[in-house]
């Protein structure tokens, strides 16, 4: 679909139309008819939240929701990490844990120079 068919249904200049274009393009390389691909994106304007995790037409969802469809998700595990130091701020030692939480976190450390710092202390590492 182009442009102005996407903005016949409904679809205004913008990210999501802009993030429509390219799912078209690749909802077609994966072999969808025309059919198809105009059904996926009239269900995806009539009903954003049920195609966020779909990996064709998941960006025209989110960009439909917006901002505030973006939550920080809390993988339930901390990944494993190290103190290198003794005597550390308890300030930077929470901000280690807080961002071992996060999914993408696979390892973290701690320097002996820690210090807080924004979202990862000063002297933290975190490997994703």
């Amino acid at each position: 679909m182009n442009r102005k068919q996407l903005h016949r249904l409904g679809l205004r200049a913008g990210p999501a139309l802009d993030a429509a274009v390219g799912a078209c393009i690749a909802a077609a390389r994966a072999g969808l008819s025309r059919a198809e691909i105009r059904r996926a994106v009239q269900a995806i304007i009539d009903n954003p939240h049920t195609h966020q995790d779909d990996p064709i037409w998941s960006p025209v969802a989110l960009a439909l929701l917006g901002p505030e469809a973006a939550v920080a998700v809390d993988s339930g595990s901390e990944a494993p990490w190290r103190s290198w130091g003794h005597e550390l701020d308890p300030a930077s030692i929470r901000q280690m844990e807080q961002a071992c939480r996060l999914p993408i976190a696979v390892r973290g450390a701690l320097m002996p120079d820690a210090h807080v710092g924004y979202g990862l202390p000063i002297g933290g590492v975190l490997a994703t």
